[in-house]
């Protein structure tokens, strides 16, 4: 487990520097990317084929960084597709380009506020289409992903929990079409159908967002008080273990 994850969090580059080789269509073939955290840490070392399939992970906990810093011995920052990290950057640059995105994740009505909120917030973005998170079947999620690599768009923004975005991201790697990276998201368009900036400003500057969440959201604290705990040991474990 310690190659699949751990070592791919430690290896990633600048997502900057990533996402600047899309931008300007310095990339051959699509690029799965997501964020590790120690709640997803716990999910993905179960599911060793998913975590094959992500070409990049970066970890978007501060506990999470801490420790991969201690064991690589070098910084490893806290990246998230959030608006108070990456998100932000993503959408401002993404608006000035001829790119679009395909937005697919949480409810139907939430994903489309959620979009509506980002082209309100960013008037020159394109977005290639929208759509809800659930599938029917296999056949409904292949068809689907086919028809987002056929939509014209760049950039896959995808938000379904860990581990279902990163095994959709591997439907849309596969897909021939126009797609350069595909990110994972896991609640971002859930939090951003509510509010595009979830996290007041001081809350991100204190970086106090494990708090804010434990208080707003009520099953945050169960992984604060049990899975957070569970992975300081077991990501060690994995560690030592290799």
């Amino acid at each position: 487990m310690y190659k699949k994850v751990i070592k791919k969090v430690m290896d990633a580059d600048f997502i900057a520097e990533l996402f600047d080789d899309a931008l300007n269509n310095k990339v051959d073939s699509p690029l799965l990317v997501s964020f590790v955290n120690p709640y997803s840490y716990m999910i993905l070392r179960k599911s060793s084929n998913v975590a094959d399939n992500v070409d990049v992970f970066y970890s978007d906990a501060l506990v999470s960084s801490c420790l991969f810093s201690l064991l690589s011995r070098k910084k490893i920052p806290r990246v998230s597709f959030d608006y108070g990290s990456f998100a932000k950057i993503f959408l401002e640059q993404v608006s000035e380009t001829q790119h679009s995105i395909f937005f697919i994740g949480s409810k139907e009505n939430e994903v489309r506020v959620a979009v509506e909120s980002f082209q309100k917030k960013h008037p020159k973005l394109k977005v290639a289409g929208y759509r809800h998170g659930y599938f029917s079947d296999d056949c409904d999620k292949q068809q689907v992903a086919e028809y987002i690599a056929n939509s014209g768009a760049s950039f896959v923004i995808c938000g379904m929990g860990t581990p279902h975005q990163e095994s959709f991201g591997l439907l849309l790697k596969n897909a021939k079409g126009s797609i350069k990276q595909i990110y994972t998201c896991g609640g971002f368009l859930h939090q951003s159908s509510e509010s595009i900036e979830y996290y007041p400003v001081w809350i991100n500057r204190l970086n106090l967002r494990w708090l804010y969440r434990a208080i707003k959201e009520d099953y945050v604290l169960k992984r604060l008080l049990v899975q957070y705990p569970q992975f300081l040991f077991v990501a060690l474990f994995d560690f030592l273990k290799r």
